[in-house]
């Protein structure tokens, strides 16, 4: 093997393990070291793409001393371009305190920004806010609509916290029955089983005003649909 490929193997292997371990907020591109008076230039005539590369080299302290002031800066500068990955990632360095004062009520309005443009991560961190009142006024309803909307992205975690709100109204609904206080209204389903109630009762939470906004297409899944389960006239 010669030097040269043994050199471009070696650089190879260096790439890959710098993408393994990149933080959320590197994970827009692989970023090598640039003419950094050139980057400096174009992310200061407002490029919002070398304003984010500036902001990791910063941030990772790659080809420049570590700097998270200097991070926090140019992702805001992206961030306030409208640039979801900038808005992300200010959000983040509120989230962390990199650089800024640790401020949850800034994360979550900078992750509502990128979450508005379809950013499944801040989708996810934005629902976990609401779900746990972090930075923002705790509300379910909020948080079930941003975690359905991460969900639809692909984000798994959403998966994960959907599944603990059916949990915890199939657990609020067994009280219930074992109250007597809705047996009579549930009658017709009083023999379903575990899952089925789970499924169930997150539709009860979207009919309550308790969930997500109600829609059409969120009726059909969580509530006609297991409906028709329990009542033998639709298997799946």
């Amino acid at each position: 093997m010669g030097w040269q490929m043994f050199k471009q193997i070696m650089m190879a292997i260096t790439l890959c393990a710098a993408l393994v371990a990149a933080p959320a907020y590197a994970t827009q591109s692989v970023y090598v070291t640039p003419d950094l008076a050139a980057l400096q230039a174009s992310a200061t005539r407002g490029d919002a793409l070398s304003q984010n590369h500036l902001a990791v080299m910063y941030a990772e302290g790659r080809g420049v001393e570590q700097n998270y002031l200097h991070a926090s800066n140019w992702f805001r500068r992206a961030a306030e371009q409208g640039d979801a990955f900038g808005q992300y990632s200010l959000a983040t360095m509120y989230s962390q305190g990199l650089g800024l004062p640790q401020d949850h009520a800034q994360a979550a309005k900078w992750y509502g920004k990128a979450a508005l443009q379809g950013d499944s991560k801040a989708q996810f961190l934005l629902g976990k806010a609401y779900y746990t009142g972090t930075g923002v006024a705790k509300s379910q309803s909020k948080a079930l609509d941003w975690f359905l909307a991460a969900s639809k992205s692909g984000e798994r975690e959403a998966d994960k916290y959907l599944q603990l709100i059916q949990y915890k109204n199939q657990i609020a609904m067994k009280q219930m029955q074992d109250g007597n206080s809705v047996k009579a209204a549930l009658s017709p389903f009083g023999q379903q089983s575990a899952t089925e109630t789970a499924t169930h009762s997150l539709g009860i939470v979207y009919l309550q005003g308790l969930g997500a906004a109600v829609s059409l297409e969120a009726i059909l899944l969580w509530v006609v649909l297991p409906i028709l389960c329990m009542l033998g006239l639709f298997a799946i």
